[in-house]
């Protein structure tokens, strides 16, 4: 090597050298030791988090809408978001209906997020979600980082005028799942599965009233409305029920004494493929302007070959549904309270969700649930 090139090769690593040294720390950034400009996450990760690069975002909107028309954004909404082994976190909705929770640690679980019914329109019903769920008012997501969700929406209907709300209001749900037997229809038109509920209950006095609203049926894990419900006790000496389409709610006026099942609401829902052992739970919400007040609430239901219908719309009223186990006005017989006692019907009833065909036009009966609504005073 000429001398030249040696000279210039010795003045270059000192140069080189004194910017080392002269840079300290930087040095190290240089040669990847971590430091301020690196991205290590467990330098970097805020206490308590696991790990920064897990986290997802969870995010969707909650939509309430009238009967006929779209759903708009619901602001002020309350939700929450819980899973196993972590807290259960709180926000509300936006002005768009927004919600979103930040930053949850997503190594691949299920996470449960809920609308606080309380917090809703009165009278708003679930009507659909993005995602399952067995619980009233819930779905649950899988959260897998690095892919966030943002499409976690509940969708809400207002049908008609609610029933008025008394000041004793109490939320039930009853899980009861369906039998094996799989529901069908035909090339004709689709079978039914009638849902049908009753009370019972001692003390009252004519003039009180138990209301139903914010009634749904899940369907392993997919909601359906229930119309609402008012019962009216009075002095009368039978039981009656109709059903007002423009409020969407049963009618039920009954003795003051004396009515051991009192049907409470029922929904004729289409069916066209339903497999056995469907899991099923109804909720609602239970009111009444009586303090003191407690119930006992259950549920059947009942597959159907074919069900009343006018100009191709469920026609409950033709249906006959019976008012009470005893006392009813329509129908002087063993029948429970809630069987459509329309012979066209009768004659159509088969296997399938909670009843065996035959004579059971209710479907078996879920387990009881009672419910003491505590009053505002309270």
């Amino acid at each position: 090597m000429k001398t030249s090139h040696i000279v210039i090769l010795v003045a270059c690593l000192t140069v080189l050298g004194a910017a080392l040294i002269g840079c300290g720390n930087k040095a190290k950034e240089l040669m990847g030791s971590p430091g301020a400009g690196t991205s290590n996450a467990t330098a970097d990760r805020p206490a308590g988090k696991l790990n920064v690069a897990w986290e997802t975002n969870l995010c969707g909107h909650v939509l309430v809408g009238n009967c006929d028309m779209a759903p708009a954004p619901a602001p002020h909404v309350t939700v929450t978001a819980t899973w196993k082994g972590g807290p259960t976190l709180s926000t509300t909705t936006d002005g768009q209906g927004g919600y979103c929770f930040y930053g949850i640690e997503a190594t691949g679980f299920d996470v449960t997020v809920c609308v606080d019914p309380s917090t809703l329109p009165p009278g708003a019903v679930l009507v659909g979600t993005r995602y399952p769920s067995d619980e009233p008012n819930c779905q649950t997501v899988y959260l897998q980082s690095p892919n966030n969700v943002s499409d976690a929406d509940f969708t809400y209907k207002v049908c008609g005028t609610p029933p008025p709300q008394g000041e004793c209001t109490i939320p039930g749900t009853i899980h009861s799942n369906f039998n094996g037997t799989a529901v069908t229809g035909t090339s004709s038109g689709p079978a039914y599965i009638w849902f049908n509920s009753n009370i019972s209950l001692k003390n009252m006095q004519a003039g009180g009233h138990v209301m139903l609203t914010n009634s749904s049926v899940l369907i392993d894990g997919v909601p359906h409305a229930v119309p609402n419900a008012v019962i009216t006790f009075a002095n009368v000496a039978c039981a009656s029920t109709s059903f007002d389409e423009a409020t969407n709610t049963w009618n039920t006026t009954v003795p003051v004494a004396g009515s051991d099942e009192i049907f409470l609401s029922g929904l004729a829902f289409p069916v066209a493929n339903l497999k056995g052992g469907a899991k099923v739970s109804w909720t609602g919400t239970f009111a009444t302007d009586i303090a003191g007040t407690c119930m006992s609430w259950k549920w059947g239901a009942a597959a159907y070959k074919t069900w009343t219908l006018d100009a191709g719309s469920i026609d409950y009223d033709s249906a006959n549904i019976k008012a009470t186990h005893s006392n009813a006005c329509a129908a002087a017989n063993g029948d429970h309270a809630g069987t459509p006692e329309n012979p066209m019907l009768k004659k159509g009833v088969t296997g399938g969700a909670r009843g065996g065909g035959g004579s059971n036009f209710t479907g078996s009966w879920s387990a009881t649930a009672t419910l003491c609504p505590p009053c505002a005073a309270q």
